[in-house]
């Protein structure tokens, strides 16, 4: 999954807590970036920030993402109008082998990119953390065409422009 940032926006990082009283800013660069890129620089700088006895401030979510999790607290979503990308904490179906080149986790994250079909991701972090605002069963959020509803025993996001989509639970998970 490609995404362009767009023109003028830099990827980037600020790290405090350094033996100096100044911050250090970590420029990533303007550039287009795979999800594996993008974890990629994280790793790097959650890294050097260890390495240095810093820490690393993040930004609160822009506001065209938004962030939930189902009511059992076992899928938890980030979503924007270009994608949303869901993970199942605690899952007991049985995923697909990786691809060989996936090194990070499989078959418990899943990223429905607007215009295109579900993607299994391999990764190495979690989409949003722990402390994010519950989804109630009935309920939905909808960004541009991106539409994902809390059902009783499962979550579903679908691209209302294709049809694309998936459902995911903790016993299952169905894209179409």
């Amino acid at each position: 999954m490609r995404r362009a940032n767009p023109p003028g926006t830099r990827v980037g990082v600020v790290m405090t807590g350094r033996p100096s009283a100044s911050a250090m800013v970590v420029d990533c660069g303007e550039k287009t970036m795979t999800v594996r890129h993008r974890i990629s620089i994280l790793v790097c700088v959650f890294a050097a920030a260890s390495a240095l006895g810093g820490s690393v401030v993040a930004a609160a979510p822009s506001p065209g993402i938004i962030q939930f999790q189902s009511p059992t607290r076992n899928i938890a979503c980030s979503m924007s109008a270009e994608n949303v990308v869901c993970m199942v904490a605690q899952r007991i179906y049985t995923a697909p082998p990786p691809p060989p080149d996936c090194h990070g986790g499989w078959g418990d994250e899943f990223a429905l990119p607007a215009g295109q079909p579900v993607q299994i991701v391999c990764h190495t972090d979690r989409p949003v953390g722990n402390d994010v605002p519950e989804l109630p069963y009935g309920d939905q959020r909808q960004l541009g065409n991106i539409l994902c509803s809390s059902m009783v025993g499962y979550l579903v996001c679908t691209d209302l422009g294709t049809g694309h989509g998936f459902h995911l639970a903790r016993e299952f998970y169905t894209i179409y």
